[in-house]
């Protein structure tokens, strides 16, 4: 081979090289693009439902500074445990219940991740940020005769685990 074939072969080697280097490059940087429009559209789909039963002990009602406008406080008792929990809950919520009855609580997270874990987180979340678009937190109660173990308590579902 002479100096010239020499010359153009090495110089279309470092092109192929170098369009082979760019294509690995940007279907690497695509394929996080998506994953990344994947995940955020999947975060804002994000929805989950679970149910607890409670006797309502006591309708709280708060006539201070501190009540928060559109919630109120309940006291309810889980089958089995000794402590009373309090709840809160959407005030037209509250004037549907009465005590001494049995109420199936249907919880649905709709929105972005949140850290919650606990009853006393979904209390501090609907205290701190109940006006909040991008996660939501829906209760709903029914009646039910269920007793003992009968009853449903599902554990509080949490997301992206």
């Amino acid at each position: 081979m002479n100096k010239k074939s020499t010359i153009i072969i090495s110089i279309l080697s470092v092109i192929i090289i170098c369009l082979i280097g760019a294509l690995f490059y940007l279907n690497n940087y695509y394929i996080k693009q998506i994953d990344y429009i994947f995940k955020t559209s999947k975060e804002k789909e994000y929805t989950c439902t679970f149910t607890k039963t409670y006797m309502v002990s006591n309708i709280w009602t708060v006539d201070t500074k501190e009540e928060i406008p559109g919630l109120s406080y309940i006291i309810v008792k889980q089958f089995q445990i000794d402590d009373v929990i309090t709840l809160i809950i959407p005030t037209e919520l509250k004037d549907k219940l009465e005590t001494g009855k049995y109420y199936e609580f249907t919880y649905t997270f709709t929105g972005k991740k949140q850290n919650i874990k606990t009853m006393e987180d979904i209390n501090n979340y609907l205290q701190l940020a109940n006006n909040n678009e991008e996660f939501r937190i829906n209760i709903d109660a029914k009646e039910t005769d269920k007793q003992g173990l009968e009853q449903i308590q599902e554990d509080i579902c949490l997301p992206y685990n």
